[in-house]
């Protein structure tokens, strides 16, 4: 049994017990009740519990998906329907006690008058609670159906962004190993190894959007690696890793992005070059990335990243829902990109 139809049990019993006990205090307070109107209370709500289930099975199977229109105007009828049901019912059992003598006999000039006293009284009950039913059933499968339209929405921007990714990395990585070819073979051979394993891991079929940080760091060294045979001495880099981050979720290729950033615009503009240094540790519930890189001023006047930030930043907010943040700084001579994500383990 799954955690839906779990809940919708929970809540169907519960609603309904929860009227009979409502019934049940409006009987002891009435002192011209009799004990056997317990026992038509339990009749009328239980008949009315089965039939909204039954309703439930038929909507489910044929109205689910309907227009907003056709599921309201199944509903009235199913309101008209199972309050004329539960009362008929009603009835049914009150001759029924009656008969088998264990509550007043019912003389046959007083069926017409007692049918008639028992629907009116009892319809009009029967009625509100169908509505409050029905109401609340609609409401709650609308609520669903647009989280679902929600959750389905994120699934598919998701993997646009994810699609984004791996063109525009084999792009740079292509015309970096191009240019090795003929003068350095062994380093673009080399190369071309480190760009199997990147590729095999982007490509992976994947049942999540998150990884653990310990593949995603692997991947961003074979990356630097595979960037430093075309930049040489002038792109350095160095990690610092909290070995206890290793077994933390991050989203996939989300470091890979900020390094083609970093040493797209950090390094490979500068004659000199310079160091990419990333910074992985444990804050309290928070899992904190740090990425620094030498801030260029002429090619940047404001700290920014373009698409791959806005790329980061989307996946972020889609797969955190604003519990994770990466915000840019300027400091000195270095570009940081600092990323706080809670702290998840698979």
């Amino acid at each position: 049994m799954n955690d839906r139809r779990k809940q919708y049990l929970l809540c169907q019993l519960s609603g309904w017990i929860g009227a009979y006990l409502i019934f049940s205090y409006m009987i002891a307070r009435n002192p011209f009740a009799s004990t056997l109107e317990y026992g038509y209370s339990a009749v009328l709500l239980a008949s009315a519990a089965l039939l909204s289930h039954l309703i439930r099975i038929v909507f489910k199977s044929y109205f689910a998906y309907r227009p907003t229109w056709q599921q309201i105007c199944y509903f009235v009828c199913a309101v008209l329907v199972m309050t004329t049901l539960s009362t008929v019912l009603l009835i049914v059992a009150i001759f029924l006690f009656a008969h088998l003598g264990w509550s007043y006999p019912i003389p046959r000039s007083q069926w017409e008058f007692v049918i008639e006293k028992v629907f009116v009284s009892n319809a009009f009950n029967m009625l509100g609670l169908s509505l409050l039913w029905t109401t609340c059933y609609l409401t709650l499968t609308k609520v669903r159906q647009l989280h679902e339209a929600r959750s389905l929405l994120q699934t598919s921007q998701l993997q646009l962004l994810n699609n984004q990714l791996n063109p525009h990395f084999l792009f740079n990585a292509i015309n970096d190993l191009r240019a090795l070819i003929l003068e350095q073979p062994q380093q673009a051979r080399k190369g071309l190894a480190q760009l199997s394993d990147i590729l095999r891991y982007s490509l992976q079929p994947l049942e999540d959007d998150k990884v653990a940080l310990a593949s995603e760091l692997e991947c961003a060294r074979n990356y630097l690696a595979l960037c430093q045979f075309g930049l040489e001495s002038r792109l350095s880099y160095k990690f610092e890793v909290d070995e206890q981050s290793l077994a933390c979720l991050v989203p996939k290729l989300m470091l890979q992005m900020c390094l083609e950033n970093a040493v797209k615009h950090g390094i490979a503009p500068s004659v000199e070059g310079g160091e990419v240094a990333v910074v992985v540790r444990i804050n309290g519930e928070n899992l904190e990335i740090q990425i620094s890189n030498p801030y260029i001023s002429q090619r940047s006047r404001r700290p920014s990243l373009g698409i791959g930030t806005k790329n980061i930043q989307n996946r972020l907010r889609l797969l955190y829902q604003g519990k994770a943040s990466m915000v840019l700084t300027q400091q000195g001579t270095s570009m940081l990109a600092n990323i706080s994500l809670p702290k998840e383990y698979a």
